[in-house]
């Protein structure tokens, strides 16, 4: 198993696992507002659409991070992307999320599995709850056995830790190409400590107005 990171100009930070021949491309961001214009949220996802459109069919691709938006429990319109398991009403940012989602063809995870509320909600502040699990190609759904919300583990306020859990096929000793040069654990460190100033730092929040 060995990983890899790249900071991209655009605001999106991508992490790739590799395990054995297989690439799982992992692409954390964060969306605009609602309040902001919807000039802004274009630009966004127009420039999300270009960074996974250089992700390759071969490699497993999930999408993570703050997605601003609430995807609700109906999945009318959108069942081909939404299970249908979800909870309150759907926001306008939801609708753009899943347009996104039916037009590359990626699944929202954490409404393919039934959960009680509390395993579902991603953000909750007041009276505002919102539910966006990762977003993933459908070819990769056969590997997921869960997606679900940690209660009472905040990874930001009011951000719920969400978890998914999936399957990858280690190869052999003997059939290993390369030993790594780092420990998993401290490179794993320095990959979240990159993360966090990626997206964090001053040309995100500037651009985000967080």
């Amino acid at each position: 198993m060995f990983l890899t990171s790249s900071a991209l100009l655009l605001g999106f930070l991508k992490l790739q696992l590799i395990v054995g021949k297989q690439i799982h491309t992992f692409i954390a961001l964060y969306a605009p507002q609602a309040n902001l214009s919807k000039a802004e949220k274009d630009i966004f996802y127009d420039d999300l659409q270009s960074t996974i459109m250089d992700v390759p069919p071969s490699e497993e691709l999930i999408l993570l991070g703050d997605w601003n938006g609430h995807v609700g429990a109906s999945s009318c319109c959108y069942e081909v992307v939404h299970g249908g398991h979800g909870n309150g009403t759907r926001t306008g940012e939801g609708d753009r999320i899943l347009e996104f989602a039916l037009a590359n063809d990626l699944l929202v995870g954490n409404t393919l599995f039934v959960k009680r509320e509390s395993h579902l909600v991603t953000y909750s502040s007041g009276g505002n709850r919102t539910q966006v699990g990762p977003l993933y190609r459908r070819s990769f759904h056969k590997n997921v056995t869960n997606v679900k919300v940690i209660p009472g583990e905040e990874v930001a306020a009011q951000h719920f830790l969400l978890v998914c859990d999936f399957r990858v096929s280690m190869p052999s000793d003997r059939n290993r190409k390369f030993v790594p040069r780092l420990g998993p654990g401290s490179f794993a460190t320095q990959l979240l400590l990159i993360g966090l100033q990626t997206l964090s730092g001053p040309r995100s929040r500037q651009r985000y107005r967080v």
